[in-house]
């Protein structure tokens, strides 16, 4: 066990680039294309999600497709990381800022008067919930050490389903429904 821990080298790609000892690229998992796959489904649902069979009929079911499938994602990075026997991610200045925004949502929700409340959000109010940071600054981590495109493919599929949101609403405020029971 020990002399696993010994062989685990921390690779760091600097724009795009890997940096390894042999030289050589990085190669694509089946766990990396799983969890590209997973932030393609992610962004192209959670503006499209709702359930009219709950009481909260986007926000709180938004909010759990983006924590599932985070969490799924970065179990997936970790999976990859210990079969691999490295750990590989991109350095970017934007860590420093994200890793300081969750320890602010985490110092709110321990000097926070609601516990709960402060962690999964309000009936009303989701959007400055801890789990809801937290998912999306995890699929900002995996965007940014998994796509190799820039973001170009997740911002084309993020359009498609942004456009589909738009057209849906369009639909209603003619006065059509497309489904029975949402308002």
């Amino acid at each position: 066990m020990q002399e696993y821990a010994t062989n685990l080298v921390e690779e760091v790609i600097y724009d795009d680039q890997a940096v390894f000892d042999d030289g050589a690229e990085m190669a694509s998992t089946k766990f990396r294309t799983a969890i590209k796959w997973i932030l393609y489904v992610a962004a192209f649902l959670v503006p499209l999600w709702f359930l009219p069979i709950t009481a909260d009929v986007t926000d709180f079911n938004k909010q759990m497709l983006l924590f599932v499938l985070a969490g799924v994602g970065l179990v997936l990075f970790l999976v990859d990381m210990i079969k691999s026997g490295s750990l590989r991610y991109r350095k970017t200045a934007l860590y420093w800022p994200l890793a300081a925004l969750l320890v602010a949502g985490i110092i709110a929700v321990i000097f926070s008067s609601n516990f709960h409340t402060a962690i999964f959000g309000t009936a009303n109010n989701r959007v400055f919930a801890l789990v809801t940071l937290a998912s999306y600054l995890a699929f900002f981590f995996l965007a940014a050490n998994t796509l190799e495109d820039r973001g170009r493919e997740i911002r084309g599929v993020l359009a498609t389903s942004l456009g589909l949101v738009f057209l849906l609403g369009v639909i209603q405020l003619l006065g059509l429904r497309m489904f029975r029971g949402v308002p």
